[in-house]
């Protein structure tokens, strides 16, 4: 039941972070008038904002569920120590995977991909969002 609610409220995050993106999108694309000479384009930039706040407010609530739960909850004894071994390597290794020099495989492939959204859509700023 714990991994259910959880996962909806991932979801409901993940689309609140669309939904933000999307309103940058439309938002930001309205012509020019008197109280905004130059456009909306920085707009774009505000939403994402709300998009990164949201992503970083779900991994928060995330947390302190996870912490209230573990410090007022029933505990569960972990009474075997690989299991805690094991989430301290991979803590270890995961960070090393970015500093692997990219291969050239990998930079063709992520320029045909910005090139191709870009074409697609106008926004060569959707890609690094």
């Amino acid at each position: 039941m714990k991994c259910r609610v959880i996962s909806a409220l991932a979801v409901v995050f993940a689309i609140a972070a669309v939904a933000f993106l999307l309103t940058a999108l439309t938002r930001s694309d309205r012509p020019a008038d008197e109280e905004h000479p130059f456009g909306y384009g920085k707009e774009r930039y505000f939403w994402s904002l709300m998009a990164a706040v949201s992503i970083f407010t779900s991994g928060a609530v995330f947390a302190l569920y996870e912490g209230f739960s573990t410090i007022f909850g029933e505990g569960h004894e972990q009474t075997s120590a690989w299991v805690g071994y094991a989430v301290l390597g991979a803590a270890s290794a995961m960070p090393m995977i970015s500093l692997t020099p990219p291969t050239s495989f990998n930079c063709c492939a992520l320029r045909r991909l910005s090139v191709m959204v870009t074409r697609l859509t106008g926004v060569p700023s959707l890609v690094r969002v």
